[in-house]
């Protein structure tokens, strides 16, 4: 389903290019999350700025095209995943052993949340395909979290390109439903 990107009129190419930025800060930040709280750096909370104007980014972007009930669902939803990957990653960054599995699948859960939500509002997006996509977003943080937190750093910069690419196809795919179901 997603959009030839060699085609794109200017209204689209827009919708293209808000959601890759969005995607881009978006994979910035939680690696940036992450690199914070192993760390114990001081701009934890700058961070968590970025990361509550990161859902604001993209509350605006579905304000412009879903109704108030179903963009304040979608912002309560991110906001709720954005926290229980800091709170998850918080668990792991403070060795709280006994709260990490809960803490993971609350992260988890709220992921399929979106995806459920996602595909409640747009029928060119299928839960299933969210749920992978945000699943490979989590696998991959979680991993990386985990090796970061036994001191094992050699695997960060794969790991952010591959993170990367996944929020690569979350923004083609994000942009793709917009295009197809506003007729933009």
């Amino acid at each position: 389903m997603p959009i030839n990107l060699n085609n794109l009129t200017e209204k689209q190419f827009d919708v293209v290019k808000e959601s890759e930025l969005l995607s881009s800060e978006n994979a910035f930040w939680l690696f940036m999350a992450m690199q914070s709280a192993i760390f114990n750096s001081p701009n934890s909370s700058t961070v968590q700025y970025q990361i509550d104007t990161l859902v604001q980014k993209y509350s605006d972007l579905f304000d412009r095209y879903y109704n108030e009930n179903d963009a304040s669902i979608f912002r309560v939803n991110l906001s709720g995943f954005f926290d229980a990957y800091i709170a998850y990653l918080n668990s792991r960054a403070n060795k709280e052993t006994q709260m990490y599995e809960n803490l993971l699948t609350q992260w988890k859960d709220k992921g399929d949340v979106i995806a459920k939500n996602f595909a409640s509002v747009n029928p060119y997006w299928k839960e299933s395909e969210w749920r992978g996509m945000i699943g490979n977003q989590i696998n991959i943080l979680d991993q990386e979290i985990k090796n970061n937190s036994q001191g094992i750093y050699s695997t960060l910069a794969d790991s952010y390109n591959i993170f990367n690419r996944v929020m690569d196809d979350i923004a083609i795919y994000l942009a793709s439903g917009l295009i197809e179901q506003f007729a933009i």
